[in-house]
């Protein structure tokens, strides 16, 4: 069915003349003249920006323009994947806008370096992942379990306005850390003349955290202890390492003390 409009009275039976309005004094015939009626549709992309613009007649189908297309972001290409609205037997003004798909980029995500490989009752420090697009987010699945050796996956999962659009995983090996607890010395220099400077050599443990405990006074002759402490799991391990600060304008006073030999060298 074709909705015609009423475009105005006619003198003529070919309405090409337009009556106009005057008092009747004889008989006079008019004839009705009618129009299809016309709306428009306009076409937008997804940006707002006008396309095409349309007269289309009642009940008829408008034509939309050839498929749009969006540039790349960052993080993302763009497939155009069809017009939002219809644009088919129209029977009022009409909108209708552009719509496309998205498929994320995998090179604007990547791990950042870590260290994924670590014995079991050690600390695991995330290396993280880096992102190129600041409009996304990202967030991370449990830490795994590092008092059990094994294989485990941590999961970032990429968050564009809250929706994943991509994960990237990363694989931690706990190994079979060591079950002795193993307090060993650096080599260090441990004898310095006034006025010197004590570089702290420190001391590593197979298990648990070193605590150092102690200072040195360069500027005073004297014996300095520098305890090396390692508490894991109810068990305690002490190291000394003894500095000495001497000064070469006096006596040396020799002092015998009960030294004993371990991997690190001669200790008390």
């Amino acid at each position: 069915m074709v909705t015609l409009l009423l475009s105005g009275w006619y003198t003529d039976v070919n309405r090409t003349e337009l009556y106009v309005s005057s008092p009747v004094t004889v008989s006079t015939i008019l004839y009705a003249g009618f129009a299809i009626l016309h709306y428009t549709v306009n076409f937008y992309d997804d940006d707002q920006s006008l396309l095409k613009t349309t007269s289309v007649a009642y009940g008829s189908d408008a034509i939309p323009p050839a498929d749009p297309s969006r540039a790349s972001s960052v993080s993302f290409n763009y497939q155009f994947a069809g017009w939002q609205g219809s644009y088919t037997t129209i029977a009022s003004n009409q909108d209708i806008i552009a719509t496309y798909s998205q498929s994320f980029i995998p090179a604007s995500a990547s791990l950042l370096p870590g260290i994924d490989t670590i014995p079991a009752g050690s600390e695991w420090t995330d290396g993280g992942i880096a992102l190129f697009d600041p409009s996304l987010t990202h967030v991370r699945s449990e830490a795994p379990d590092i008092q059990v050796p094994g294989t485990y996956t941590v999961i970032y999962s990429i968050l564009l306005e809250n929706q994943t659009v991509y994960s990237l995983e990363r694989i931690i090996t706990v190994t079979q850390g060591p079950t002795e607890l193993v307090l060993t010395l650096l080599p260090g220099i441990s004898t310095l003349l006034i006025g010197e400077t004590y570089q702290e050599a420190g001391a590593e443990s197979s298990l648990g955290t070193v605590i150092i405990s102690g200072t040195v006074d360069t500027a005073v002759a004297g014996i300095y202890p520098i305890v090396y402490t390692v508490e894991y799991q109810n068990t305690i391990v002490q190291k000394t390492r003894y500095v000495f600060v001497i000064d070469p304008a006096t006596s040396i006073t020799v002092v015998m003390l009960p030294w004993k030999k371990d991997e690190s060298g001669w200790i008390l």
